[in-house]
Formats: structure tokens, sequence, C-alpha cells
């Protein structure tokens, strides 16, 4: 079952490539909501279930450490704006 997903999600995203690229954000929060979607219970194997639960879990870690990027570019887009109007 996972292989069946992992398969529809890469070729969501090769499918998607030549239009408008989603940003790394969107990219997680649809696999967020895809694993969320999923029950642990239909998965047979404990193996399974916790692979399930670890793969939300660093998706989640993903998204937050996306978010801290992208502050972080911004912060940085405005000290360069500031330091060329300085010139």
């Amino acid at each position: 079952m996972l292989k069946s997903i992992e398969k529809k999600f890469n070729d969501f995203l090769y499918l998607n490539e030549s239009k408008n690229n989603p940003g790394l954000s969107a990219i997680l929060e649809s696999a967020i909501r895809n694993l969320e979607s999923l029950k642990p219970g239909s998965f047979g194997s404990r193996k399974s279930r916790r692979a399930l639960v670890m793969a939300l879990h660093e998706l989640k870690q993903a998204r937050l450490e996306s978010r801290r990027m992208d502050e972080r570019l911004k912060t940085l887009e405005e000290q360069i704006k500031v330091l060329e109007e300085g010139k």
C-alpha cells in the first residue's frame, strides 16, 4: 500500500514539474495530509505502522524547518535591500 501511495505521489510530482512548481511547504503539506488520511490499522505489521508514524513525524519536522528557512531568507533579503539602499 505504501508503495502505491509513494508511486502516486512521485507521479504527481513528475507530472507537475512542467507546470508551476509548488513550493516546498506546499509539497510537504500535501504529503502530510496524505499520510494523515491513512489509517494505521490498515497496515498489517507493527513495523509498517511505526514507519508510517515516523514518516509523518519527519515530514512535520521538515515543514517546520522549511518555515524557519523561509523566515531566515526574508530577513536576509531585507538586510541586503537595506545595504543596497545605503550605497
